[in-house]
């Protein structure tokens, strides 16, 4: 897996997801994203109901956070990108970094994240000239945060209208029993990820 380090920053102006350019030739382009898996002192993890006014995904039940790598909008990191999203979403201010043992040991009252998994993916193929082949790829991060005890849940009814906490086994149940009503994100993440998220559930 390469880190956003092995990917040159390619600064045009762009104004809308991360301009990144990946040093692999047959790679044309490159976007990358950003997810957060809330977990409470309980080991639940938060999922939220978007609301009927957002730009895509009105009326499903989604991740906890997440959004794009924004390079032209400042973000020089996943996880500067996360800190970002996690105060647009719940006016959050303070977001450390810990290790993976440290944030299982020591449940404090901070927020406190780590990171679970990166990936690069490749999205779609197009055939470019002579007898070659170029990719889009995406790089995925996905941190897992701890909040403290007072937090009860997003409070921002722009984003989300409703929110629960479940288990790792309910989170499971509830996208195979509600499948139709939760994001493809939230499908997809769940599908790869259950195992990493239920160490810390």
């Amino acid at each position: 897996h390469r880190g956003l380090s092995q990917w040159h920053v390619s600064r045009d102006g762009a104004n809308s997801l991360s301009a990144l350019t990946p040093t692999d030739s047959d790679v044309a382009s490159c976007v990358a994203v950003v997810y957060g898996f809330v977990f409470n002192q309980a080991g639940q993890i938060l999922i939220g109901k978007r609301s009927d006014i957002v730009a895509d995904n009105r009326g499903l039940w989604d991740k906890s956070v997440g959004g794009h790598v924004s390079v032209t909008g400042g973000d020089l990191s996943a996880e500067m990108a996360l800190k970002r999203e996690m105060k647009e979403e719940f006016g959050l201010s303070e977001l450390r970094l810990a290790s993976f043992p440290e944030l299982s040991i020591d449940r404090s009252f901070e927020w406190r994240m780590t990171p679970l998994f990166n990936a690069v993916k490749r999205r779609s193929t197009r055939v470019v000239g002579a007898n070659r082949t170029v990719s889009t790829a995406c790089i995925a991060t996905g941190f897992l945060v701890l909040c403290p005890l007072e937090f009860q849940g997003p409070t921002n009814p722009t984003a989300f209208v409703d929110h629960r906490w479940l288990s790792i086994d309910e989170l499971l149940d509830f996208v195979h029993q509600q499948n139709a009503y939760c994001t493809d994100d939230l499908k997809k993440l769940v599908a790869e990820h259950a195992a990493g998220l239920s160490v810390f559930s």
